[in-house]
């Protein structure tokens, strides 16, 4: 996620037009945004509330039918992600 929201980023760059990024679910993507709006670029970055509230761990849970309801794209991250994005959405950076 991380690596497709930095070529995402050059692109627009590159092209001169800004960019929304939608389902920020990750450390590695929010960074890539924070880095370019540093550096003055107009990208916009929108997290999702499953990633803002959900763990990890319910995908990996003995009950199949009941993990297989929170498979998503991209996926839900573990609790450090969870919290990087939090505080970057109460900061302002997404």
């Amino acid at each position: 996620e991380g690596e497709a929201t930095a070529r995402a980023i050059r692109l627009a760059r590159l092209v001169g037009v800004p960019l929304y990024v939608v389902h920020v679910m990750s450390e590695d993507a929010l960074k890539q945004v924070a880095e370019a709006r540093v550096m003055g670029q107009r990208v916009i970055g929108e997290p999702v509330a499953s990633g803002l509230s959900l763990h990890e761990d319910v995908l990996w849970g003995a009950n199949w039918t009941q993990a297989a309801q929170y498979v998503m794209s991209p996926p839900i991250r573990g609790s450090q992600h969870r919290k990087a994005l939090k505080q970057a959405l109460a900061g302002g950076v997404l």
